[in-house]
């Protein structure tokens, strides 16, 4: 009892502090991704696509694709999918390469969007800017890792879309992977648009392919802050 009469007493108020402002930085979030306006755009370098969500200053989703640098090795064993589930086994109709001979898949990597803001479709326009993005950009097909939680309801919806699943043996080490193939937005612009209310707040801008010549130099500067470990996929916009 000396001892504790001794002692001094411990504070608590920095811990308070701490709680409090997390509490408020969380109240922030979710009052921005409910419903503040949110802005969409596409960023793109070679090797990656990203689709983000902003709203305010703070990201409230967003979109990552992997993509075929130049060199990489081409991807023949995906020929043997992507003609077997989209193309009824017919290797002539894979819409391939003319520098690879092989078709050119973009890979979903990953997606987010903050739990508030889930209701206002934004997870599905990140889902077609990306895909849109990647169509534009050359790619033909997308594969990605299927989330179903066991319902089987996301499943059917992609395969609403036009993915189909991969057998697990096809892909050793991708598991639940789909692929599909990205429609022309020239024939099927209608794919790629998302139904919103009238009143949406919603700011979509498609990406837009720059020169050749700027392609080849942000993807130069891309690469070299790849190499400082500079740069964070999930971070950047």
């Amino acid at each position: 009892a000396e001892f504790d009469r001794l002692s001094p007493k411990k504070s608590w108020k920095p811990y308070k502090k701490f709680l409090l402002t997390g509490v408020a930085s969380r109240y922030r979030t979710d009052i921005l991704a409910a419903s503040a306006p949110v802005t969409i755009t596409t960023s793109a370098r070679e090797g990656i696509v990203k689709t983000t969500a902003i709203a305010g200053n703070l990201q409230v989703g967003y979109y990552l694709v992997r993509t075929p640098r130049r060199g990489d090795p081409p991807t023949i064993a995906t020929d043997f999918i992507i003609a077997d589930l989209l193309h009824n086994g017919n290797f002539e109709q894979i819409d391939k390469s003319h520098s690879d001979k092989c078709a050119r898949v973009a890979v979903g990597v990953a997606v987010f969007v903050e739990p508030a803001a889930r209701k206002r479709k934004l997870g599905l326009i990140l889902f077609k800017q990306a895909m849109l993005a990647c169509r534009r950009l050359g790619f033909k097909y997308m594969l990605f890792v299927e989330r179903d939680t066991g319902s089987g309801r996301l499943v059917k919806w992609y395969e609403n879309m036009g993915f189909s699943k991969i057998p697990p043996d096809a892909l050793p080490g991708l598991d639940r992977a789909m692929i599909g193939q990205l429609p022309d937005p020239d024939l099927e612009p209608d794919f790629y648009d998302v139904p919103l209310p009238d009143d949406h707040d919603i700011s979509i801008t498609p990406y837009t392919p720059p020169s050749t010549f700027i392609w080849s130099f942000t993807s130069l500067i891309g690469n070299f802050f790849d190499f400082l470990g500079l740069w964070d996929d999930t971070a950047s916009s």
